[in-house]
């Protein structure tokens, strides 16, 4: 996964863990919102890092940031990486996310073909069948 940082030249937010659909929205409602935010204002880039490392603990989740000088003075680059969840992932709880479409992406709705929801849909056929009989 890879959230670009808009108003920023090349800063990428990537991650080498699972992700709830609500941590991408987290994401870009927390620490994304705050380092746009960021943007254009004299800062210290040490404690920039420090406190975008801090803006994702806020929402639960551990990141690595690395930054970049560029070829404009005093613009930097970044990169975050997100490397660890501070709570276990729930993977049923990513599978309501998704089936409940909480990003609103078009087309989306639904279910997720794993073979328990395939069983789960037949059966739901057979009973909606009965109902009608």
């Amino acid at each position: 996964m890879s959230l670009w940082v808009p108003g920023t030249a090349s800063s990428e937010i990537t991650s080498t863990i699972d992700l709830y659909d609500s941590d991408i929205l987290a994401i870009e409602r927390g620490p994304l919102a705050w380092a746009r935010d960021q943007y254009g204002k004299s800062m210290d880039i040490d404690q920039f890092t420090k406190d975008l490392t801090e803006q994702f603990a806020h929402i639960g989740l551990g990141v690595e940031i690395q930054v970049w000088t560029t070829q404009q003075q005093g613009a930097w680059a970044f990169k975050g990486v997100i490397n660890r969840r501070f709570s276990e992932f729930d993977p049923d709880r990513q599978v309501h996310e998704v089936i409940n479409n909480i990003l609103d992406i078009p087309g989306q709705e639904g279910w997720i073909k794993t073979d328990a929801a395939m069983m789960e849909a037949e059966r739901r056929r057979r009973d909606e069948g009965r109902k009608h009989s």
